[in-house]
């Protein structure tokens, strides 16, 4: 016989309750993690839309220089095609228009955009179609000057040029006639600009921080 104190044999033993103490701590943790990841990927997506929608102004106003170097990289695609035209013309004349340039070159809308502008390339299923779009307004961030310019003219002649606005008023880049392409300051370009603006078919020159206009040769 099983004394007073023994368990009988083949009964089972009382469960005690005990607080699910370390499940509440582990579920905190895990929450704590959670929260923590949401934190860090809201924070990578922010860094991904600040440098994919405001590629073009810092918070300081300034232009990126990658900005800078790809419209004058635009400007330099423009130039060779005019070189190129001007090359097959008998008398070595530019072309009249950036619709001439588009319509005979092998050259593509997006080079008469600045990356700095809010203007966006001609669109159409073919190159009359971008053509006709190019100077309707949203499509062009650049001047022409070049209709009376000739491959013969000095190196300082003017061909294109942008708006002051194109890069938020910091400068500007200019083509000439040997395809190179300079930048000007604010200052600078607003020099220019009061020349360039009353040139009235005349050829621009521009040597140095200097512009002067000249009539056209025969």
């Amino acid at each position: 016989m099983n004394g007073p104190h023994e368990e009988r044999s083949g009964q089972s033993p009382k469960l005690e309750y005990r607080p699910a103490v370390e499940d509440a701590g582990q579920a905190r943790a895990s929450a704590a993690r959670i929260v923590m990841w949401t934190i860090v990927g809201l924070g990578c997506l922010g860094v991904f839309l600040a440098s994919t929608l405001l590629p073009s102004i810092d918070l300081r106003g300034r232009v990126p220089p990658s900005n800078r170097v790809k419209c004058a990289s635009n400007l330099r695609q423009i130039g060779l095609a005019c070189v190129l035209y001007a090359n097959g013309d008998p008398q070595g004349r530019f072309p009249p228009s950036f619709e001439v340039v588009l319509s005979t070159q092998d050259i593509t809308p997006e080079v008469f955009c600045c990356p700095s502008s809010f203007d966006e390339r001609a669109t159409g299923s073919t190159t009359q179609a971008q053509v006709a779009q190019l100077s309707a307004g949203g499509h062009l961030s650049y001047v022409y000057v070049g209709s009376s310019v000739k491959n013969s003219d000095a190196a300082d002649v003017v061909v294109a040029y942008e708006p002051l606005k194109n890069h938020h008023g910091a400068g500007m880049n200019v083509l000439f006639v040997d395809g190179h392409v300079e930048w000007l300051t604010a200052a600078q370009g607003a020099a220019f600009l009061a020349v360039a603006q009353s040139a009235g078919g005349k050829l621009i020159h521009l040597n140095g921080t200097a512009a002067t206009l000249a009539a056209t040769q025969p």
